[in-house]
């Protein structure tokens, strides 16, 4: 919907109890996005930071909300 790139690693099931838990956030994008496609594109720049650059399997969140409901286009 929003063209994420493909999860690039092997998921492997969490096994409790968690030795330990992150809390991760973002400023990004600095600016409200006020359309779905500026939303979408903020998000892909997201995703690609964090596989390119930090090396992720995938984008580090398990959702994303902007601070309104948008429809897709």
């Amino acid at each position: 919907m929003w063209g994420a790139r493909p999860y690039r690693g092997t998921p492997s099931p969490l096994t409790l109890p968690l030795g330990s838990v992150y809390i991760h956030h973002t400023l990004e994008p600095g600016r409200p996005c006020r359309s779905f496609r500026a939303c979408a594109r903020a998000m892909r720049r997201v995703q690609s930071f964090h596989q390119d650059t930090r090396a992720w399997d995938d984008i580090g969140y398990r959702s994303l909300a902007p601070p309104w409901h948008l429809e897709p286009p």
